[in-house]
């Protein structure tokens, strides 16, 4: 019997969170793209919704951005990443996506807003 234990514990999801949430389908705390299902008063792991669409609370669906008001304030464009300058990340209807990293030897360049040769860019605070 201990045996049996011992290969059923081993076996357990280990993603499962035990966190007293309320069943059903919630939105993430923080990003927009993702949504997560508790069961039980367990979290399931994270979800993520398909290219191109973002989590709708209200409907409790992955939507079209233009019906989600994601409360994230994100101007519209390609921007530097505060921290990192060979990242750039990109922003649409008020959500941020991913960061994304320039090709390897290339650092993001603020100005004309392209990866580009180091020589070209001017990290500031930066790293």
């Amino acid at each position: 019997m201990k045996l049996f234990a011992f290969i059923a514990a081993a076996f357990a999801s280990p993603a499962l969170k035990s966190s007293g949430c309320a069943d059903g389908v919630h939105p993430h705390e923080s990003d927009c793209t993702k949504y997560f299902q508790c069961s039980h008063g367990n979290r399931w792991p994270d979800q993520s919704c398909p290219e191109g669409l973002l989590f709708n609370p209200e409907l409790l669906v992955c939507d079209w951005p233009e019906n989600v008001d994601c409360d994230k304030e994100c101007a519209d464009g390609v921007h530097a990443h505060e921290s990192k300058c060979d990242a750039y990340y990109q922003c649409s209807h008020g959500h941020r996506w991913p960061d994304q990293p320039c090709p390897e030897g290339l650092l993001f360049n603020a100005n004309l807003l392209v990866c580009d040769w180091p020589e070209n860019v001017d990290c500031g605070s930066r790293n």
